[in-house]
């Protein structure tokens, strides 16, 4: 494999990183992304919690299932969000330099 051909994987891999650094980059999606550590939640508990009208908070969901931070399962009519687990030790080493 050419020593371009390396640089050009691992450039593509920094702007995937980049994007996941954007989003982190809206205090309400850390809020939200802080619940999610200790548990599941539903739309409307995340926007209780946080104080937020519910389309806000779906918007950011939204935004934050898109890059892969979390995903739903559907229960009924209610989706349920989850913390990609893959994530959680980028974020811990992410909240160390935050401190």
């Amino acid at each position: 494999m050419s020593r371009y051909r390396i640089v050009a994987m691992r450039g593509s891999t920094f702007i995937e990183e980049a994007k996941v650094f954007r989003v982190l980059a809206h205090p309400v999606r850390l809020e939200i992304l802080s619940l999610l550590t200790t548990k599941r939640l539903g739309v409307n508990e995340i926007s209780k919690k946080l104080h937020k009208r519910q389309p806000n908070i779906s918007q950011h969901l939204m935004i934050l299932k898109k890059v892969g931070l979390v995903f739903a399962d559907k229960t009924g009519k209610r989706h349920i969000y989850q913390l990609d687990h893959r994530w959680i030790q980028m974020l811990k080493q992410i909240s160390k330099f935050t401190k």
